[in-house]
């Protein structure tokens, strides 16, 4: 299986979009499992899930506005971390980079 930890071995960030409450709770105990957490003592599934949830090589978790993720895949953006579909990816897909928002423009 593959783990958010493989991801951060090769960058200090990762964007995940978490497609609907069941993958975000997913998400969540994996992160838990592999010892991340959003705060010194709040556990992963303690929290909240979002759509979009940033992973750091410290083991941090934070939430990603949708509003920040819409426009990472605007023209004028220069750099940001990876966007990972975290579904396709613990599901062993080959192309898991997300390269839309799923999101609609308002």
């Amino acid at each position: 299986m593959r783990t958010i930890n493989e991801l951060l071995a090769h960058h200090e960030t990762v964007w995940f979009y978490l497609a609907n409450e069941r993958v975000g709770k997913q998400f969540l105990e994996q992160a838990e499992v592999e010892g991340f957490s959003f705060s010194k003592d709040m556990p992963p599934t303690a929290g909240a899930w979002g759509y979009v949830i940033a992973a750091h090589k410290d083991k941090r978790l934070g939430h990603v506005s949708i509003t920040i993720w819409h426009m990472s895949f605007g023209e004028q953006v220069i750099s940001c971390p990876p966007k990972i579909d975290y579904e396709k990816y613990i599901g062993g897909e080959e192309n898991y980079i997300c390269e839309s928002s799923h999101f609609k423009k308002l």
